[in-house]
């Protein structure tokens, strides 16, 4: 709906990579409401944080303590759960190894027995009390770093109360030769806002968001 709206405007629309790797992920939840985990800042702060966004694995208790859910502890729980039944974290080992010291993360279900070595290949048991560890999935890693967080917040925030919506994400804009990139476009109840969603700015870059807001 919001493509043809643009379009009978007379621009031309194309998806960026932002846009796919946002859509991915909302498609991987099961929809928008499956985002409602982001209400809680402290999962906000989780996904915050640099070492989850490079992709590192953790054990529940480190992602707890980056959370820091407080007496929210048995939300944070259920939203551990859903990350894990959606796919977005993914379980397994997280193994420094004896020979060479690379440090390698093995998903659950392909540990079966010693684990290998992805550097130098060698055999690597594991003790009978090795804990769990959690990793981002790799399009929610790449999500994160292209500043999809804000724009799914910004998301559950211009729609939550609408009764009827529809969103699009990451689109490219082309009209009379020039283009605009826009992060988030929401048609709630019949009214269309148009978002620009930044996840880190410095004060000195205000006026160049500014501007870019203008233009777009």
């Amino acid at each position: 709906m919001i493509t043809d709206m643009l379009q009978a405007a007379g621009y031309q629309v194309n998806s960026d990579v932002k846009g796919r790797y946002i859509n991915g992920i909302i498609r991987r939840v099961g929809g928008l409401d499956g985002l409602q985990f982001l209400s809680a800042p402290y999962m906000v702060e989780m996904l915050r944080n640099a070492q989850v966004r490079k992709g590192e694995a953790f054990t529940y208790r480190q992602l707890q303590q980056m959370a820091n859910p407080g007496d929210q502890l048995p939300s944070f729980q259920e939203h551990i759960r859903h990350l894990i039944a959606s796919g977005l974290l993914v379980r397994g080992y997280h193994v420094p190894c004896a020979t060479c010291g690379l440090d390698s993360f093995h998903e659950l279900a392909d540990v079966n027995g010693d684990v290998v070595c992805p550097g130098c290949g060698d055999h690597n048991a594991l003790a009978p009390d090795h804990e769990l560890a959690y990793q981002a999935n790799p399009l929610l890693v790449l999500a994160l770093n292209n500043g999809a967080l804000s724009a799914f917040m910004a998301l559950l925030a211009l729609a939550g109360d609408c009764e009827d919506y529809s969103w699009e994400a990451g689109l490219r804009l082309t009209k009379d030769g020039q283009t605009s990139e826009v992060d988030l476009v929401v048609n709630c109840d019949g009214q269309l806002t148009i978002a620009e969603c930044k996840d880190h700015f410095e004060d000195d870059a205000i006026e160049a968001i500014t501007a870019q807001l203008a233009q777009t």
